[in-house]
């Protein structure tokens, strides 16, 4: 589970604080380390709901930045003083007034009730719970969209003769003072005693599937395909109302070798979920299509029940098969539930081609139901008459152990685990149906190897599978 929060954070910095820099800017480095801040308040929706653990937590920092002055205004942002315009009122008063530039300094100034003209974008996050109160304010200091950790303010010389005047001690103290209670200063000091922070009671593992098949795509593109499958029986609870359907939020993102996002995917899932479906281990199947470079690629997918506990997060390396060239290859393997001629009727996610596929997204059957495998060929030869031949074969096997099977055409005719076929076409999408029998429980592995009968040319794929007992 700590891991599942970990990933979260690491989706929702990129998600959110990625947006102009990569991975994320200083945002991301703090939501990652200690996750989602008691609270938030920003320049563009300014938040002057502040629970009372709060509100100690900003006396507390501004009885030690400002004094006792500090306590007598309202924060509605960063305590920590940030740039500021100048206002009239501060340049107008004399510098051997005690309430000289107010609360904070002159140009510098914390963003309180009534003063709130900030001179750059900001942004303040406050912990309660961590090293007795943290507040960490970040601004962006260049209009860029980037936020780093609040500047320490540079003291003028009005400044400097303001404070030696009053009874804020001596100018080289104060600003040691402001030094030390800098974002960056209170973040490096509290991370070398609390690293980091994952409190994962209100959390609950929420189970889903996910698989992830690679095509050929259009203009040297790979196609990838991302079958999902939640458990109807994971999503319910027990005190749902049959009449209100459930949401689920899916995301998936996908990272390339450089460390850049390719894809993003932010989508709710509504669920009927009525008595009568529940309790007999169905699953709510979606999917997902993107066209992307071939390449190694890193792939994490996430599912959240809205209004619950329950959070799942999965990441994994995936690649993206290179289709391009004359060779002959094949496309992913893809296990199905079942697989047939696709009718008017047929749910226009799951059909590709002239099939409709029944996915398996978590790739488990029972013992003695049958395997319907999907694939792909590519770049079959012709010979000097414009027909292709090539053969077909497979294999099943647990661990090292090869076990022979028969396999079903479509057309229904019983033929060995290897066979032969004919045709025009360079491209050929077909299935098989495996019949594998009562074996045992345990996961398999399934070798398919196609040979260009014209060229002499072979390629192969594996895929894994499962198989429980009835």
């Amino acid at each position: 589970m700590r891991q599942v929060e970990h990933y979260r954070r690491v989706w929702h910095a990129r998600l959110y604080y990625g947006k102009k820099n990569r991975p994320w800017d200083k945002r991301g480095d703090v939501y990652v380390r200690y996750g989602e801040p008691d609270y938030q308040s920003n320049w563009r929706d300014m938040n002057a709901k502040v629970p009372l653990k709060v509100q100690r937590v900003q006396e507390q920092i501004a009885f030690q930045l400002y004094g006792r002055q500090g306590l007598d205004v309202t924060y509605v942002g960063p305590v920590f003083p940030i740039r500021t315009e100048r206002d009239d009122v501060d340049m107008n008063r004399p510098l051997d007034d005690p309430g000289f530039a107010g609360v904070g300094l002159l140009g510098w100034k914390p963003v309180t009730v009534g003063n709130e003209w900030a001179a750059v974008p900001w942004e303040v996050w406050i912990y309660t719970e961590i090293d007795k109160g943290l507040e960490v304010a970040f601004t962006d200091e260049f209009h860029s969209g980037i936020f780093n950790y609040a500047p320490v303010p540079t003291l003028s010389l009005d400044e400097i003769r303001s404070i030696s005047i009053t009874d804020r001690g001596s100018p080289l103290t104060f600003s040691q003072r402001l030094t030390s209670f800098s974002p960056a200063a209170r973040v490096a000091t509290v991370a070398s005693k609390e690293p980091d922070r994952y409190d994962i009671s209100e959390l609950e593992p929420f189970n889903f599937y996910y698989d992830p098949i690679a095509f050929r795509g259009q203009d040297g593109k790979t196609e990838l395909q991302i079958d999902f499958g939640l458990p109807i029986d994971e999503v319910s609870l027990p005190d749902d109302d049959p009449s209100v359907p459930v949401l689920v939020e899916r995301r998936f993102a996908l990272i390339d070798a450089a460390n850049q996002e390719v894809a993003r995917d932010l989508k709710d899932v509504s669920l009927p979920i009525t008595r009568a479906i529940r309790g007999k281990g169905l699953l709510a199947r979606d999917r997902a299509r993107l066209a992307i470079q071939p390449g190694p690629y890193e792939l994490a997918v996430q599912m959240r029940r809205v209004d619950s506990k329950l959070l799942g997060v999965y990441k994994q390396s995936i690649e993206a098969h290179d289709f391009r060239g004359d060779a002959l290859m094949l496309s992913d393997l893809q296990v199905a539930q079942h697989i047939g001629e696709a009718t008017v009727q047929s749910d226009p996610t799951f059909v590709r081609g002239k099939l409709a596929i029944v996915t398996s997204p978590s790739r488990t059957f029972r013992s003695g139901d049958p395997v319907f495998v999907y694939f792909e060929i590519y770049n079959l030869s012709r010979d000097d008459f414009g027909s292709t031949r090539y053969e077909v074969s497979f294999s099943v096997g647990i661990k090292e152990n090869l076990t022979q099977v028969r396999i079903r055409k479509q057309d229904g005719e019983s033929v060995a685990v290897q066979y032969a076929q004919s045709g025009t076409e360079t491209k050929v999408a077909d299935y098989v149906e495996l019949n594998i029998g009562k074996v045992k429980a345990g996961r398999y592995v399934m070798h398919m190897n196609v040979t260009d009968l014209n060229r002499g040319e072979s390629s192969s794929r594996e895929c894994v599978f499962r198989v429980v007992e009835k």
